[in-house]
């Protein structure tokens, strides 16, 4: 009988250690997911067993000393590893056992290479959890169980097919997972989180330039995606006169992984007035259609730049009057010795000199002339 109360208040125990976590997981959207489990095969089952994680978050999240535990107790410390944003990673116990079933599929960790399993999952009920750091610190950061393992948890799968999400929002609720999946290591019909925001909130330029900052864009779109950028006419400046700008208008992010990344925004362009006035604003504002592009943090620095005030900045100034006249009615003050014949010869300076030289050298030459004349005369 002692034995009996034994075993019976360690399987207690034991299911109380797999029900915990539930509480404690992560909101939707916000951290690694467990995607997919393929835990009954019909061949090289322990080593070919594996799990899916998935990234729905718009950045990448260091998985290095995480944990996953199974409902035995059994644990494997994950090593350095980083999962991309909207990127999947298969876990298997032995990759070449894994890939007789599943060829070609890159297999991201090996927990027990060569051997016998490491996580041995339970065909008729078993709990995953993972937790951001060890079993006895770490966080919860997601929990699934199949076949009642835990209260609620019915779903499970047949000899070579696998549990699955359905979609990655999760609400840590045994709704979350699908039974008897079609094995798909590496996809699935997930959708990771996209964030937009302005680069900055506020820019300034002088006239005639039209630079704005840039979008900046975190996550992976599976398809292009378009942001909103409008126009909301309450600023100093006027739309027409002062700049010109087509609100709303569209900037669309192609397909693709993001990280911080910047994007252009172009359209608007500032007139370049002679106008002499006060510096004038333009203010926009971001906005999308819905999930899976927000307008939220995606530079990481706490802040959400959904609006975006661009100053102009004047570059026009009033000319310089020319030196106003001290006494405009006074009578002007006439100089007479600046006037007079002297003054006016004394001014003509250098060539009046010349003049008179050349006058005097011709009274003497006239003289020379009249007195060789004159004794010629009188011979």
């Amino acid at each position: 009988m002692k034995v009996l109360c034994r075993i019976a208040a360690i399987t207690i125990f034991v299911s109380l250690l797999s029900i915990a976590p539930m509480a404690a997981a992560t909101p939707a959207g916000d951290n690694i997911i467990i995607t997919e489990v393929e835990y009954d095969l019909s061949t090289e089952e322990a080593e070919s067993e594996w799990f899916e994680l998935y990234n729905p978050t718009p950045f990448a999240i260091d998985l290095t000393g995480w944990t996953m535990q199974e409902g035995s107790g059994v644990s494997f410390t994950f090593p350095s590893f980083s999962l991309d944003a909207g990127s999947y990673a298969v876990v298997t116990n032995d990759a070449v056992d894994f890939h007789t079933r599943h060829p070609g599929v890159t297999v991201d960790i090996e927990m027990n290479p060569g051997g016998n399993g490491l996580l041995r999952l339970n065909n008729t009920g078993d709990v995953l959890t993972l937790r951001d750091g060890p079993v006895a610190t770490g966080a919860t950061v997601d929990f699934i169980a199949w076949e009642s393992a835990a209260p609620g948890w019915t779903a499970g799968a047949t000899t070579d097919l696998s549990v699955c999400r359905s979609s990655a929002t999760d609400t840590d609720a045994p709704a979350d997972l699908d039974s008897n999946c079609t094995p798909t290591p590496r996809s699935g019909p997930y959708v990771s989180n996209v964030f937009a925001e302005f680069s900055i909130d506020s820019v300034a330029g002088p006239e005639a330039t039209s630079a704005l900052p840039a979008l900046v864009v975190s996550g992976r779109a599976t398809q292009p995606l378009t942001v909103t950028l409008t126009d909301t006419l309450s600023g100093s400046a006027s739309a027409g006169a002062d700049y010109t700008f087509v609100s709303p208008a569209t900037v669309t992010i192609p397909a693709g992984l993001y990280d911080s990344t910047p994007l252009p925004i172009s359209g608007l362009t500032v007139v370049d007035d002679s106008d002499v006035e006060p510096d004038e604003t333009i203010i926009f504002s971001l906005s999308v259609s819905g999930a899976p592009l927000a307008i939220d943090d995606a530079n990481r620095d706490a802040t959400i730049f959904a609006g975006l005030t661009y100053t102009i900045v004047n570059n026009d100034t009033t000319p310089t009057p020319p030196p106003a006249d001290p006494d405009p009615d006074a009578t002007p003050i006439v100089d007479d010795q600046a006037t007079s014949p002297q003054a006016t010869l004394a001014n003509t300076g250098a060539p009046f000199a010349v003049f008179m030289a050349l006058g005097a050298a011709l009274i003497v030459a006239s003289l020379v002339l009249y007195c060789v004349a004159s004794r010629e005369h009188t011979a």
